[in-house]
């Protein structure tokens, strides 16, 4: 995608765009539903870590894991 703002990704993912957007409540509530669904459709098999999500996304680590720091996973 060329853009990751929230009402590209909503587009995307076919969420619906919550009256009132650009508003506090609104927003959390709509990223709460994004990262819900984000979870829901790449956590069962793209990533178990926040390293793992970092790597989907491109993102270099700012350390490399090491053995017993690794997180077990998400949650």
């Amino acid at each position: 995608m060329s853009s990751h703002s929230l009402d590209t990704l909503l587009a995307h993912l076919g969420i619906p765009r919550p009256a009132g957007r650009h508003r506090a409540l609104p927003d959390a509530d709509v990223t709460v539903r994004l990262l819900r669904r984000l979870l829901a459709d790449g956590g069962r098999t793209r990533w178990q870590s926040l390293h793992d999500v970092d790597a989907v996304g491109g993102l270099a680590p700012k350390q490399p894991p090491r053995e017993k720091n690794v997180q077990a996973g998400l949650f």
